[in-house]
């Protein structure tokens, strides 16, 4: 088995090395080719600057046939070694407009960023010429950090929390590092050539006060004029991807991820410096992050040109990958060094007919295609880089590098003295190499750099080793009980099976086994196939769940469904199933006519073999076989029992085999998904609006099973059912009739607490995630009814909003019972809604919720009466049922950190009871966390008829302290007195590593829901009121007093503990 996998490998990485891997010296050795009169028909081009990445930019638009002349102004030692299309011109940067205009140059790329910050693409524009790089002004977003963050802030680019300093600032920015409350990163405002950032120490305030002081101190030149302003940003933590997109100043198309590695000796020690390798593309990032950070490339496209500034040329975005989703860490305003050695290779489409159509602001008009290959590059440097290092260092085996297999030597420091090849600066080469799998790639990049030599060279030996080393994510697919799976199961609890993690687990069938097998260990999903559905369309929608949860490779498991061609390609070499004969005998059977196929043909063995899944149906290369005897007596079921034994050792064996990269194609580049119409298209059947993932008819069924829901909620005034094109409502039948009739409306959402809600069903059995979905409705309604009811008005109708990827009728419907069931108790109907269905915009699962309600009061009912608001009026709180729907962001991210200090994962917390962490009772903490918001209609409606009733207020995102004083006037505050704190808020106080009273009371509702501002005359008439109508949790909260200035709200001493 193990020699049949060994040729698979070979198979994989020479078949088509060939022709990937002549394409990175395609421009050297086929440019020489060309005929002089062909030539002079084509384009020049010139490419302005010295480094690495201009050299990569140079060798990519010499492979264009429509290219007769690439000038490197002024190039290196490599670029002059090309010779044929490639010649080095010696040119400045700021002669470069004229030289191109005198010559007829059709097109300009600017590599550096300081010839870009200085203008040269505006000189190009000035005199009609082309220009492949941003203008001035839009190069400021990596000129100036300051600027380029406040960018980030205007448009909603997530990013670090930060703050600006001018030299002469320093003592505020000191105070700043003392009292921000995190862990921080110094970074020079200016252009500093890739080094101006300084990172101290994880929560060390003295290392970081010390970074301050060196990027300020007056004798500190190595920031220079860079350092005039600062920028102290949070630290993040996780991967970081560097990922550039091509752009037209309206368009953004992204390039292939990238990683860095910017320390200068293994294990990321040493001081920064440019850049020490990089690999191409990195699935350190999932398919839903890549997504995401796509996005914001785009929108940052769009922000520019709002703002008068159109992006033409590379945009380089920094991303940091965590927990949390991608944060944006800069901007740069051109192709980054080394990573441009690693994507710029990787390009399919012609390198110039881009960059042309980026400047000519078509962009949208051209394909921008991708190798299936991967990448990795080798910074071979000077001794002593990046400090003091010396030059003109004799070199040699540079040759030899880049006569290798898919190997090219970008020069970046060198150049030719006489007839020798010397070092000029303090990175010397990247040693770059294709291969249709990153450790052939890694393998061939540190082949070529050992060739490399001169005096004192040096290079990291572990670049890509944290993407080599990574855990092994695992997917599941299976239809039935899984059994074979347990074997698995327990290595990976037992902590046999070392450095695998079990991402998830799909199954086409709702009741599989399966699922309840694995829902303690990783999220699992019931993913339906419809009646009649494509089957490459159901198949892009499971490789959409699996990518979304980081999928490396898949084991099938009894899955009980043949795969498409699309998807045998996309996972090809990554996807494996375990079948219970020795292959290729007995193949194309199932479960027990196998064992009897066995028994007839008379074996004297059988066993289990886990192979590769292709299009040829149990066909694929063998990776691990295990045998058994057949005995006498030995019936089909007798054989199922033995056979099954075998199968979880085999799937061990072979789950390590595809973690070490010794079978399979576990390094090979991901598959990206594409649009469903694409896969229809190529595929056989007619392209309708079902085969692109919409179900009318799921819809109807579902409007048919709610309209009884929505019926049972009708009240006087409502008028007809659902369906129609609108909800009619009649205010007089519902005794609002006359001209003193005031409308109030209101609309929200759940926020987050989806997120947890959606993790949370996956450990849970069917009840419980019909619950959580009642629940979620029973939220949708509160948030907007409750705000309502604190005007004074009485919610009258609601209609809600439910968007997915894929409809499940019995989730959404078990939303909107929790809908209904909210309304009644709010005393409004459900007159109406919208189920969008939006396959591409959101994934397999996903949702999201809005609501939207209206209610009316009369005028002289109209809360708050802030004009007869006075001080010494008291405050009465309503106790909260929980969280509510405010602050889950913080929640999920409490969830993470206490499950990492109980060395626990999330979902064994959520399932855990909420008194094991001092968080409640009996229930899971998951229930206590996502119990419904209370709804306060009722508790309004108890008291709207106490003379004395001034105001109300629902707490709501923001907390206490940030609702309470919308409803009072400037001149009074709120005294708050301190309440006793829940036992699930003391929790996620000590979740959140301590978090103070101020920050908890403005996050969350910290057990008060609803507050009222009552005359103290009238006080006892409300709580009476209160009690009459059976409402707990009542309690006294303090009063109103003149503000001076101050806060207008503030909780007078510590909560107390319940």
């Amino acid at each position: 088995a193990w020699t049949a996998n060994l040729r698979l490998g070979e198979s994989l990485c020479s078949s088509p090395c060939a022709s990937v891997c002549s394409v990175a010296s395609a421009a050297r050795k086929s440019s020489r080719a060309h005929n002089s009169t062909a030539l002079k028909t084509m384009a020049s081009v010139v490419v302005v600057g010295s480094g690495g990445r201009e050299h990569a930019i140079v060798t990519a638009l010499a492979a264009s046939p429509k290219v007769a002349t690439v000038f490197a102004a002024p190039g290196n030692g490599g670029t002059e070694a090309m010779g044929g299309k490639v010649q080095n011109v010696d040119v400045k940067p700021k002669d470069v407009a004229a030289w191109a205009a005198a010559r007829g140059i059709a097109l300009v790329v600017v590599g550096p960023e300081q010839p870009l910050v200085d203008g040269v693409c505006d000189e190009c524009a000035e005199k009609g010429i082309p220009a492949f790089g941003p203008s001035a002004l839009a190069a400021e977003i990596e000129a100036s950090k300051a600027w380029s963050k406040a960018f980030m802030n205007r448009h909603g680019l997530k990013t670090a929390a930060f703050e600006t300093f001018k030299r002469e600032e320093g003592d505020k920015a000191r105070d700043y590092v003392k009292t921000c409350g995190h862990s921080v990163v110094v970074k020079a405002s200016g252009l500093a050539a890739g080094k101006g950032v300084l990172v101290p120490p994880p929560n060390d305030v003295e290392k970081a006060l010390e970074a301050v002081d060196e990027m300020f101190h007056p004798t500190n030149k190595a920031f220079g004029a860079a350092g005039d302003v600062v920028v102290i940003e949070q630290l993040l933590t996780g991967p970081e991807i560097s990922l550039f997109a091509f752009c037209d100043g309206t368009t953004a198309r992204c390039m292939l991820p990238a990683q860095d590695h910017k320390r200068a000796h293994d294990g990321d020690r040493g001081p920064n410096t440019g850049g020490m390798g990089a690999y191409a593309p990195s699935p350190q990032i999932s398919e839903a992050e890549l997504k995401v950070a796509e996005r914001i490339m785009q929108e940052a496209v769009t922000g520019l040109k709002k703002e008068g500034r159109p992006f033409v040329g590379c945009l380089y975005g920094g991303f940091m990958l965590t927990p949390d989703g991608p944060y944006l860490l800069e901007f740069n305003a051109r192709f980054g060094d080394p990573e441009t050695q690693v994507v710029l290779p990787l390009l399919k489409s012609d390198c110039f007919e881009v960059m042309s159509a980026c400047a000519a602001g078509t962009l949208d008009q051209v394909d921008v295609e991708w190798r299936d290959a991967c990448a990795c590059t080798v910074v071979v440097a000077a001794g002593g880089y990046p400090n003091k290092y010396e030059k003109g260092l004799v070199m040699s085996g540079v040759d030899d590098a880049d006569s290798l297999p898919g190997v090219t030597v970008y020069h970046a420091g060198t150049k030719t003295k006489g007839d020798q090849l010397v070092t000029s600066g303090g990175r010397v080469v990247a040693v770059s190499c294709i291969a249709p799998e990153l450790k052939g790639a890694v393998r061939g990049a540190y082949a070529g750099a050992a060739r490399v030599r001169f005096s004192g060279a040096f290079h990291r030996g572990d670049i890509a080793r944290r993407c080599l080393d990574a855990p092994l994510k695992v997917g599941v697919l299976g239809s039935t009980r899984g059994t074979s799976l347990q074997a698995v199961l327990d290595a990976l609890s037992g902590g046999t099976l070392k450095n695998v993690e079990l991402a998830c687990v799909l199954s086409n069938k709702k009741d599989s086994g399966l699922l309840d097998r694995c829902r303690s260990y990783c999220p699992v999903h019931h993913i339906p196939a419809k009646k009649g559905e494509d089957r490459a369309l159901y198949d892009s929608k499971l490789t959409s769940k699996l990518l979304e949860h980081g999928v490396e490779v898949i084991l099938c498991v009894g899955w009980m469904r043949i795969f498409s061609k699309e998807f045998c390609q996309a996972w090809r070499g990554r996807c494996v199933n375990v079948h219970p004969s020795l292959l290729p005998s007995h193949g194309g059977l199932m479960d027990l006519d196998v064992h009897a196929s066995v028994l007839k043909s008379g074996d004297s063995e059988t066993g289990c073999t886990v192979h590769l899944v292709t299009e040829d149906v149990d066909g694929g290369t063998v990776l691990v076989q295990k045998s058994v005897s057949v005995e006498k007596g030995d019936t089909p079921e007798t054989l199922k029992a033995k056979v099954q034994a075998l199968e979880g050792p085999s799937l061990i064996a072979a789950v390590e085999a595809l973690r070490d990269g010794d079978a399979g194609a576990r390094f090979a580049p991901r598959p990206r998904i594409t649009e469903e119409e694409e896969v229809i298209q190529s595929g056989s059947v007619p392209l309708t609006y079902a085969a692109a993932g919409v179900s009318i008819d799921a819809g109807n069924a579902l409007v048919e099973r709610i309209k009884p829901l929505a019926k049972a909620t009708t009240i006087p005034g409502c008028e007809g059912s659902l369906g129609g094109f609108g909800s009619v409502f009649d205010l007089e039948k519902a005794g609002f009739g006359g001209p003193d009739v005031l409308l109030v409306s209101g609309t929200d959402g759940v926020g987050t607490k989806l997120r947890l809600a959606q993790r949370a069903s996956l450990i849970g059995d069917t009840r419980t995630k019909a619950e959580i979905a009642r629940g979620l409705g029973i939220d949708l309604v509160a948030m907007c009814a409750n705000d309502i009811a604190t005007m004074g008005a009485q919610p009258l109708f609601f209609l809600d909003y439910y968007a997915t990827g894929a409809l499940d009728v019995d989730a959404c419907a078990c939303l909107v019972e929790g809908v209904a069931d909210g309304c009644a108790k709010s005393g409004c109907a459900l007159s109406g809604g919208e189920t969008a269905e939006m396959p591409g915009l959101y994934g397999a699962g996903d949702f999201d919720v809005a609501g939207f309600c209206v209610g009316a009061v009369r005028k002289r009912d109209l809360l708050p009466r802030t004009s007869s608001m006075q001080a010494g009026d008291v405050l009465i709180g309503v106790s909260s049922s929980g969280v509510h729907a405010n602050g889950f962001s913080l929640v999920r991210k409490a969830l993470a950190k206490f499950a990492k200090q109980q060395n626990t994962s999330i979902s064994a917390l959520l399932d855990a009871p909420a008194s094991s962490v001092g968080a409640g009772g009996d229930e899971t903490l998951a229930s206590v966390l996502l119990a419904p918001t209370r709804l306060y209609a009722s508790t309004m409606g108890a008291v709207r008829q106490v003379p004395g009733l001034r105001g109300a207020a629902h707490i709501t995102g923001g907390g206490l302290t940030e609702n309470l004083p919308r409803v009072l006037p400037d001149h009074l505050m709120a005294k708050v007195t301190p309440w006793a704190l829940p036992p699930l808020f003391e929790w996620l106080r000590r979740a959140c590593g301590g978090l103070p009273d101020d920050e908890l009371v403005r996050t969350f509702n910290a057990g008060i829901g609803l507050v009222f501002v009552v005359a103290a005359s009238d006080a006892a008439a409300l709580k009476k009121a209160l009690s009459d109508a059976n409402e707990g949790g009542v309690c006294d909260l303090g009063v109103l007093a003149a503000r001076g200035g101050g806060p207008a709200c503030v909780v007078e001493g510590k909560l107390r503990s319940s």
